[in-house]
Parts: structure tokens; C-alpha cells; sequence
């Protein structure tokens, strides 16, 4: 599309999840993104479990 050309404006949309730093694979960077949601999930639940005054059990 971008090549052909014959477009006056293109619009084009793009997700954090592909933005880095370093040259990483599309797995790489999808990996990381699981990873960090469910260590930001489990965080938020310690914090939950810290600030209602209840044991974290192992």
C-alpha cells in the first residue's frame, strides 16, 4: 500500500507492545508483555493483600 502509493494521507496504528529498545523477535516482544502483565497482576494483589492487613500465603 505504502509503495503503490496514489494515497493522499495514511493513517498508520501501532502498539506499545512492538516499541523497544533493542531488536527483539515478534515472540520476544509478545513474551515479555504476558510476563510483565501477570508480574504487575500478582504485585497488585500482594499490595491488595498488604494494605487489607491479610497473610500473603506461600
Amino acid at each position: 500500500m505504502i509503495r503503490n502509493g496514489g494515497h493522499e494521507k495514511l493513517q498508520v496504528l501501532t502498539h506499545p507492545v512492538w516499541w523497544t529498545e533493542d531488536a527483539m523477535s515478534p515472540r520476544e516482544k509478545i513474551e515479555r508483555a504476558v510476563l510483565g502483565r501477570a508480574r504487575a497482576t500478582m504485585a497488585e494483589y500482594d499490595d491488595h493483600l498488604a494494605r487489607s492487613g491479610r497473610t500473603n500465603l506461600d
